[in-house]
């Protein structure tokens, strides 16, 4: 059975979603200790497509005990790569992670 996971999304209301129709396809992680449960300063960006094309861009930035959580649902029928870029870019740019690392860390797209 699959793991449900809520995300909370920036304009709009939470999403909750089973984790095996919305895989991972891309992450980046930062936080300034050596591992992150010693730092009091963490962020993290995920991007999951589901199989139908839509995509959720969501992160965290945690600093002591302040919390920042940030996500954009693009839906399959307005998924253009255009828009699922600039959702990367305003989600990273919220919670302070360099977007060059999680498009680095996404599966290349077809030409």
């Amino acid at each position: 059975m699959s793991k449900e996971q809520t995300i909370h999304l920036t304009g709009r209301p939470a999403v909750r979603i089973q984790e095996d129709d919305w895989p991972v396809i891309a992450r980046a992680i930062w936080h300034d200790a050596e591992t992150p449960a010693l730092s009091t300063d963490r962020a993290w960006v995920r991007v999951r497509r589901h199989v139908d094309g839509s995509t959720i861009v969501y992160g965290l930035r945690a600093e002591g005990s302040f919390e920042q959580k940030v996500g954009f649902l693009i839906d399959f029928e307005d998924a253009e790569l255009e828009d699922v870029t600039e959702a990367i870019q305003k989600t990273c740019s919220l919670v302070g992670i360099d977007p060059q690392l999680v498009f680095d860390d996404m599966p290349p797209e077809p030409l």
